[in-house]
């Protein structure tokens, strides 16, 4: 699903900072509300993580997100929640998890096999690391949000979170103006066959930017959901290391 910018920013940030407010006015929720925004904001950066590494030889979304959205929950329940109701909600997390992990790894050595070459194993390889980073990174950030700071800080830190997505999603867009602009610039001083030489380029050049931002489970219409979800989960992620 593809929502308007201005919508995908109310919706991630707004319900963000609803969730942090519940958490902190009700403090039985044990950041309940905080860790299923959090998590759905791993879920969506790791799907977009692993359907850019398939620019490396392979990327399957469910195995990113299995493994991110599974070691951000067992963060989350070893150092702040270990209730019996979060343990079951982690084991029941774990088993899907292992099984689209599974999928995985036959599918990436699969098709190694039938292709002969290493690239899909190599594809698996950076799926992974980048699914362990965005996962680790998401549960140190559902500790901050979810921690006894102070309500002004957590917010303060959500904000700077939304100030620099926005910047990272104006950068992003950039280049692809700029090709833009030097296509047509090209066509206009070049005769028919090399106009249509430049626009064949040009279209195989919007075909690589959709299909690295085509949608998934949510996606702003402008970048994507690294530009606008990371910042977020990475500032939190440094807030807990420093408030420690």
């Amino acid at each position: 699903m593809i929502l308007p910018n201005l919508l995908f920013d109310v919706v991630v940030f707004g319900l963000m900072a609803v969730a942090v407010l519940l958490d902190a006015l009700q403090p039985v929720t044990s950041g309940a509300a905080t860790l299923l925004m959090l998590g759905f904001l791993v879920f969506l950066t790791s799907e977009d993580a692993a359907h850019l590494a398939r620019r490396t030889g392979w990327g399957q979304e469910s195995y990113a997100s299995g493994i991110a959205v599974s070691i951000a929950g067992f963060v989350y329940f070893w150092w702040r929640n270990n209730s019996d109701t979060a343990a079951t909600a982690l084991h029941i997390c774990l088993m899907l998890s292992a099984l689209m992990v599974l999928i995985g790894i036959v599918a990436a050595f699969g098709a190694a096999l039938k292709e002969k070459r290493a690239r899909p194993v190599m594809g698996l390889v950076v799926t992974s690391i980048t699914a362990v980073v965005l996962g680790a990174a998401g549960g140190q950030a559902i500790l901050f949000w979810t921690s006894t700071a102070t309500l002004p800080l957590k917010l303060a830190v959500l904000a700077a979170g939304f100030v620099v997505s926005l910047a990272a999603s104006r950068v992003g867009r950039k280049p692809a103006a700029a090709t833009a602009a030097a296509t047509a610039a090209t066509a206009t001083s070049t005769g028919t066959a090399a106009h249509d030489a430049v626009a064949q380029v040009a279209a195989a050049h919007e075909a690589v930017a959709h299909d690295a931002a085509a949608p998934r489970v949510l996606m702003p219409a402008g970048g994507t959901t690294l530009d606008r979800a990371l910042p977020l989960i990475l500032l939190g992620a440094l807030a807990a290391f420093v408030a420690r």
